[in-house]
């Protein structure tokens, strides 16, 4: 048997497929609590394997380093880099960290619904006021999860985030509070089972439009969420050098996923 990596990143996907319901098989509907962050640790322990071991993996807080700092809400995930800045306090699950160090926050969600995914945009524009208005989206990036896609389909799922995104971008607009919404929205949508949907500026800038292009992956969406999170911190960190083969995962998978969709969003 010749070695076969796109195989390898299909089983990827299995395991957290597999793995994501045992909790529940074995207690119901007797704690929803405890059956996310059994999904949470699973994630965790998914990015812990693949990723540096210069990075931290965990649940927590953001708080911005002035005196009267700004604190974000409990957030599912945080990637950071402490050899930037130390954590404010950190035990074995939890961490209160600084915004230099946050390399990546993640929320993730059981199933896909538009009021699940409204919930994540809120998150992730929440962590955008906390990090400042000298904030750069591509220096730390905001990214969705979900574990189900509540029987959707692709287009059906694409559809939902369009609306949903157009919504949240005119409301940002009319605050007036941030430069472009870019700065507010998860750079990724990713729905285990069904695809990735990807939210980019436009080469006329971010004030000009927004595009969102949606990728068919049913067997390795959590492959194709990992290849994101490690290519934002190949290309992009001034303090890692670009060594993650985990970033190059799209290169062997089926070609097919590169087939999408666009919408140009207009300011």
């Amino acid at each position: 048997m010749e070695p076969d990596l796109g195989s390898l990143l299909k089983s990827i996907n299995e395991e957290l497929e597999i793995k994501k319901d045992r909790l529940r098989f074995l207690i119901g509907d007797k704690h929803w609590p405890s059956d996310g962050r059994w999904r949470e640790s699973l994630l965790m322990d998914f990015l812990t394997g693949y990723l540096p071991t210069s990075l931290s993996v965990s649940t927590g807080f953001v708080r911005s380093i002035a005196p009267v700092g700004r604190v974000s809400k409990e957030t599912d995930i945080l990637v950071c880099d402490h050899s930037i800045s130390a954590p404010l306090l950190r035990n074995d699950w939890l961490s209160v960290v600084t915004p230099p160090s946050l390399r990546c926050h993640i929320h993730s969600k059981s199933e896909f619904t538009k009021a699940q995914l409204v919930e994540i945009l809120e998150g992730t524009r929440e962590m955008s006021s906390v990090l400042g208005l000298s904030y750069e989206p591509r220096q730390t990036i905001g990214l969705g999860f979900f574990y189900g896609s509540n029987g959707r389909d692709c287009t059906s799922i694409f559809q939902t985030v369009l609306a949903a995104v157009r919504e949240h971008s005119e409301q940002i607009s009319k605050d007036n509070i941030f430069p472009s919404p870019t700065y507010t929205l998860p750079k990724a949508i990713f729905v285990l089972g069904v695809g990735a949907y990807y939210i980019n500026d436009g080469q006329d800038g971010p004030d000009k439009h927004l595009t969102i292009k949606a990728c068919s992956a049913s067997n390795t969406a959590a492959a194709l969420f990992l290849a994101e999170v490690c290519r934002h911190i190949a290309t992009d960190s001034p303090y890692m050098p670009p060594q993650f083969p985990s970033a190059e995962f799209p290169r062997y998978l089926d070609e097919k996923l590169a087939e999408s969709a666009t919408l140009q969003w207009e300011n």
